[in-house]
């Protein structure tokens, strides 16, 4: 309606030129993104016994796509005797929808049963019936189990899970350190760029020549808050405060967090899976050289989990492969691990990144961090916030971030329904919020922003072996259970007495 008036301003009186240009440009582009959304509705997603998960009929293969809500996924539910049936529900489905259809399929009685996630380790994590997102937030090579709740002390893990995960089993010799990092860096940026995707809204709001940063914030004033940001898709918020308060999923999150701790896993893997030594200090050569470009790409992500798979106890300890590394490699690992000092707040890191210009894939683990530092638990209902509008007006700020004042809170009850924790910093002061609080959530939403405020171009290396390649960075070989790598470690280089 405003871009019609605008053009009809612009016909009858000659002038308002660049502003109708200006309108003209925005509606294309939401009309562009409205079709993408229909083009893309209804995906369906399978996810394997290990690995990312796979879009099916996605139909380019190159560009990742975003996982939505209501799209479709593929897993399997076990049992304790290990037998299992496969779903199909969408992303959202809760655990009790879960629990329910896998108890009507493997002929369950469903009276006090309770879905599980089953780690290699052995390990046992209940989910509650209102948790969504189960299949993409599982652990690397974690399994979903369903058992009545006094039977949960009988599940063990799978006998696959106790090995490495099935993933593409190559000489890593054979590819070009700088062209898996390359290819390695376009897989991780696809997978940050699909973290809540209001970034469309950023990008294509902006008109053609005006791609630096002067141009954006000049379209940030022209353009309302609300306009370019849609608290629906803060993945963050909802990972930090838990998604079921909100009845949304973080699956594009999830999936991100989780390609680090592929990351990290992998190295450690492919380094104790390497039984003769001059082999494992090629490769130990390798990840050294990948941590380097991958620094080099500003893939901080990568850059850290590799960095942080060579600290692994069970790869530290091989003091025979790290003798034998040249002491030119062993100077560049000393000079990475003073970068991911965590020491004082990460403070060498946080000098680094800060003189970094976008694009930059941030190391995300660390952002989570600031944001569960400042952690707050909301349980706030429709009705609450009907008879409690003063509440709805704070929450907004909380989401946005953007009023910079302090709201009196009128109402004296409003604790009952919102109970907020931080240690030493208080979110409610004599009826009072604590907007600073509010500001360092913002703060790091501003981060993220900033980090992708540019797409990312990187020139190509050579293209020696471009499909082997890029199939290899997403299917990676991991075993991530610590006891089994220490072991494996421990035969490789036993104990020296």
């Amino acid at each position: 309606e405003l871009a019609s008036e605008v053009e009809a301003d612009c016909i009858q009186w000659n002038t308002l030129e660049e502003e109708a240009s200006l309108m003209h440009h925005v509606m294309s582009q939401l009309k562009r993104y409205q079709d993408d959304r229909a083009n893309h509705s209804g995906q369906k997603w399978k996810l394997p016994p290990c690995g990312q998960p796979i879009s099916l009929f996605g139909g380019d293969n190159q560009a990742r796509t975003v996982i939505r809500a209501t799209d479709d996924i593929i897993f399997r539910v076990y049992c304790a005797d290990h037998t299992y049936c496969t779903l199909r529900l969408p992303v959202n489905a809760s655990a009790e929808t879960i629990k329910l259809s896998a108890a009507d399929k493997l002929k369950l009685r469903h009276s006090e049963l309770v879905l599980a996630e089953v780690k290699s380790t052995g390990e046992r994590v209940t989910f509650r019936d209102t948790d969504l997102g189960i299949p993409t937030s599982l652990s690397l090579n974690g399994r979903i189990f369903v058992s009545p709740r006094d039977h949960l002390d009988a599940l063990t893990c799978l006998t696959e899970q106790e090995n490495a995960t099935e993933g593409l089993e190559v000489d890593l010799e054979l590819f070009s350190t700088k062209e898996l990092a390359y290819h390695m860096t376009l897989f991780d940026w696809d997978l940050f760029w699909c973290v809540h995707e209001d970034s469309w809204k950023q990008e294509q709001f902006l008109p053609s020549g005006k791609t630096g940063q002067g141009g954006r914030e000049k379209m940030g004033s022209q353009l309302s808050g609300d306009k370019r940001v849609d608290c629906r898709e803060y993945e963050l918020i909802y990972h930090t405060f838990g998604r079921h308060h909100f009845g949304q999923v973080t699956a594009n999150l999830d999936v991100f967090l989780r390609r680090f701790n592929e990351i990290q896993f992998w190295v450690v893997t492919e380094l104790c899976l390497t039984t003769s030594l001059s082999k494992r200090v090629q490769i130990l050569r390798k990840m050294i050289k990948l941590a380097a470009y991958c620094k080099e790409y500003q893939n901080l992500n990568a850059f850290f989990a590799i960095v942080m798979g060579l600290s692994n106890v069970a790869v530290s300890r091989l003091s025979l492969t790290w003798e034998k590394l040249p002491s030119k490699f062993r100077k560049t690992y000393t000079e990475f691990e003073a970068l991911i000092d965590p020491s004082r707040n990460h403070r060498a890191y946080r000098i680094s990144v800060g003189k970094l210009q976008p694009p930059v894939v941030p190391f995300m683990p660390l952002l989570l961090k600031g944001l569960m530092e400042i952690s707050i638990i909301i349980v706030l209902s429709q009705l609450i916030v009907a008879k409690f509008p003063r509440s709805q007006l704070c929450l907004k700020v909380v989401f946005y971030g953007k009023k910079e004042l302090l709201a009196t809170s009128t109402n004296q009850h409003c604790e009952t329904y919102m109970t907020f924790t931080h240690e030493g910093n208080k979110t409610c002061i004599d009826g009072l919020i604590n907007f600073e609080k509010m500001h360092m959530l913002a703060q790091t939403m501003r981060t993220i922003r900033y980090c992708r405020s540019r797409h990312l171009v990187l020139e190509p290396p050579s293209p020696k072996s471009e499909g082997d390649v890029r199939a290899y960075i997403s299917c990676l070989r991991i075993n991530d259970n610590q006891r089994m790598l220490t072991s494996l470690s421990q035969k490789l280089e036993p104990r020296r007495s």
